[in-house]
């Protein structure tokens, strides 16, 4: 299964301009995301949606972020408490089954 796995290097490459150009996070999800919900980021990476999501969700709402990587985690854990919104996230690392 590890032959599947986005390498972890490559997540800067999911969050960068180019990404936030093409796939805007408050667009795609704006029109099903409202304040005080919870919701969950299935294979969050780095966060390219989950940092936006919990802007969306305010100060009452929750995102659950998944990922197969720590490292990953590691990487959206500390763009988080630079954006202020470690509050708001529940990290956790899953196995691939």
């Amino acid at each position: 299964m590890a032959h599947r796995v986005c390498p972890w290097w490559l997540g800067y490459f999911h969050i960068g301009p180019l990404r936030q150009w093409l796939q805007p996070a408050k667009k795609l999800l704006g029109p099903y995301i409202r304040p005080g919900m919870a919701v969950m980021d299935v294979g969050c990476g780095m966060g390219h949606f989950s940092l936006p999501m919990a802007r969306m969700v305010g100060g009452d709402g929750r995102v659950v972020c998944v990922d197969i990587q720590q490292k990953m985690i590691n990487s959206l854990r500390r763009r988080a408490k630079r954006a202020g919104l470690t509050a708001r996230l529940d990290l956790r690392v899953c196995g691939a089954d």
